[in-house]
């Protein structure tokens, strides 16, 4: 007869404050989308001694640039001629070769009816391939942001650069024609009246209804990472477009960003426009932590979404703001981050709803949206507060992913740091093992920001807390005693906010009688209470707190029988449990099996099995919450002693 754990089954209500948001629902749209071809041209720039009409600064520009330029004084190093607009509506940009332009920054000017308007200037980087901080794309280039341009017949661009630095090499000015549409006009009318709540997923148009060229992207498959943060931008030029003319100014992005800038796809994984509209940006999934290009250096662990506007010169609308409100709401509940929190990015810290400037050198979002992002803050936050934490933070180095814990034979303990595309990184000893057992990233237990490591002290039953590391390097903190008495457990895992206080847990079994028992964390690094929750554990081999694996806003924990099945035992968000979910197969092969958080970047939680032979396994929610998918991880973790999550 199997020996299964018996539970203590409660049913736990928990309350969900939700805000409401106002945001439109589409009617049908007629004709139907359809990829829209674009046309890019590009016209390099010239010495500004060949340009009379844009080689003199006015002296209220030469200040502006300086500014810009970190109070390097700059002059104008090269500008266009003036180049005819291709149709009523363009997208235009500046870039450069990568490697330069430190302190550049870029203007542009219009001519229309009344003749040719006053220069402007544009955010503009010489950083190298926002997409991916730590190798730049082949082909990128730095350069400006993209510049809407709306019934003017010609357009200039200058390049000013500081006096003392090179100029930047070989720059161009694109020009992209976004192509029409006849479905354009018909896409995302709004009906009067029409709203959903925050909780729901907000009606966001897709790449197809704006007529996205999927040709145009990197066919490649995406790159997932983690979102811990929102970064806010604008975009530059008008604000004063139609809604008609919105899926064109998506589609000239689009193609500046790829075909100008070098980049895989468009840059931001979210545009809003004046309307209110929200528009779907990078491919590879909506609910999905796809790695943009909004914020150098922050992508692998932040969304990004632009407005479309310069609001360095006006005013936000009103159902923009409510727009960004709802979806950056809709995300934070997804991917389980606090609107009205902070996140550590990188080793640097960001309020969780952060403007393009706090992490670049620029002034976008612009000071009139900016100003709306505490606003945003409180709104977003209303719609995940009384949400209890779901996932268990296993990031215990502060990169990205979930962090995997494995003793060598020498007793250096080991930190492989998982990729957020179901691979592990090179191992990075983070200290001993001398005389700890039962170790496990129990989450932020101590309220600090930050995973942090439990583990058992095998000499006289001391439970020590090491601090997470803030810094990015990974190594945890001095160990300090929160508890004596913990000889007699033969297995500690970090459950999550199992009570549903807003707390980290910690689930412990007693060797002897096979009871599991639930400590309440404090949020400070201690215990509020230790309590009894279940009865005949003995029969399991492995035990771990895997987070909210069912989708239904409570904590589990995943449990290995000696016979080899598999169990989800659910929690009831109150301390207690729901009805289990048997997994299929037989797990006896795996000596260990470790709970990683979200390794694969689908936002759902993912399980490391280790076999006997070292062979490392990655299984992911299924279709259904009772099937696992497992792929293989190419690292062998063969001779060593792999940790409990």
């Amino acid at each position: 007869m199997r020996s299964i754990p018996r539970l203590r089954v409660a049913i736990a209500t928990t309350a969900l404050a939700v805000a409401s948001f106002v945001v439109p629902v589409s009617s049908p749209a007629a004709p139907a989308p359809h990829p829209v071809k674009t046309k890019v041209e590009r016209h390099a720039l010239t010495a500004a001694s060949g340009v009379p009409a844009a080689r003199t600064l006015s002296a209220a520009d030469a200040a502006a640039a300086q500014q810009r330029a970190d109070g390097k004084r700059s002059h104008v190093t090269s500008a266009s001629s003036e180049l005819a607009v291709p149709s009523d509506l363009a997208v235009i940009g500046v870039t450069w070769a990568r490697g330069g332009g430190s302190g550049a920054t870029v203007q542009y000017r219009q001519r229309g009816a009344s003749g040719w308007s006053s220069w402007a200037f544009i955010d503009a980087d010489g950083q190298d391939g926002p997409d991916r901080p730590e190798a730049a794309e082949p082909g990128a280039r730095s350069g400006s942001d993209p510049i809407v341009v709306i019934g003017a017949s010609h357009v200039q661009v200058r390049l000013i650069t500081p006096v003392s630095g090179a100029a930047p090499a070989a720059p161009e000015i694109i020009v992209v024609d976004p192509g029409t549409s006849e479905a354009d006009r018909s896409v995302g009318v709004a009906q009067p009246g029409s709203a959903v709540a925050a909780a729901r997923r907000p009606v966001i148009y897709t790449r197809a209804q704006w007529g996205a060229d999927e040709s145009l992207r990197e066919q490649s498959a995406p790159t997932y990472g983690a979102v811990n943060a929102a970064f806010v931008h604008h975009t530059a030029g008008t604000n004063n477009y139609s809604s008609g003319q919105v899926p064109s100014i998506l589609r000239g992005i689009y193609a500046f960003h790829v075909n100008g800038r070098g980049w895989r796809d468009i840059g931001y994984n979210f545009l809003i426009d004046r309307f209110g509209r929200t528009w779907e940006g990078r491919y590879g999934g909506m609910t999905r932590a796809v790695v943009g290009a909004q914020a150098v250096g922050m992508n692998y662990d932040s969304f990004g979404v632009s407005v479309l506007g310069n609001f360095d010169i006006a005013g936000v609308p009103a159902a923009a703001v409510s727009a960004v409100k709802a979806l950056v709401g809709w995300k934070a509940q997804i991917h389980e981050f606090n609107p009205r929190g902070t996140a550590l990015i990188n080793g640097r810290r960001f309020n969780a709803v952060s403007g393009h400037r706090d992490a670049n050198q620029t002034s976008c979002p612009g000071r009139y949206l900016y100003a709306q992002l505490p606003s945003v803050r409180i709104a977003a936050g209303a719609a995940v507060a009384g949400l209890p934490s779901l996932s268990i933070d296993r990031d215990l180095d502060n990169r990205e992913g979930g962090d995997l814990l494995a003793r060598r034979a020498n007793g250096d303990l080991a930190l492989y740091s998982s990729t957020n595309s179901g691979r592990l990184k090179a191992p990075v000893v983070i200290g001993r093992t001398t005389d700890r057992d039962l170790l496990t990233i129990a989450g932020d237990f101590d309220g600090g920001g930050s995973a942090d490591l439990v583990s058992r002290r095998r000499s006289d039953g001391r439970l020590l807390l090491q601090t997470g590391d803030a810094t990015g390097n990974g190594k945890p903190g001095s160990a300090r005693v929160i508890g004596h008495g913990w000889s007699g457990m033969d297995v500690i895992t970090g459950a999550g906010d199992w009570d549903g206080d807003g707390r980290q847990d910690l689930l412990a079994r007693v060797a002897r009688t096979g009871a599991l028992r639930l400590y309440s964390g404090n949020g400070r690094g201690g215990f509020r209470a230790s309590r009894a929750i279940g009865s005949g554990w003995q029969g399991m081999r492995l035990v771990t707190g895997v987070g909210d694996w069912d989708a239904d806003r409570r904590p589990d924990v995943l449990a290995v029988h000696k016979n080899g099945v598999a169990r989800i035992y659910r929690g009831n968000g109150a301390g207690g449990f729901l009805p289990a979910i048997i997994l299929p197969g037989d797990w006896s092969g795996y000596r260990s099996v470790v709970a990683v958080g979200d390794a694969n970047g689908d936002t759902r939680v993912d399980v490391i099995g280790v076999t006997a032979g070292g062979t490392a396994r990655l299984g992911a929610v299924g279709r259904s919450v009772n099937s696992v998918v497992w792929s293989s991880v190419p690292t062998s973790l063969a001779g060593l002693a792999v940790y409990t999550g």
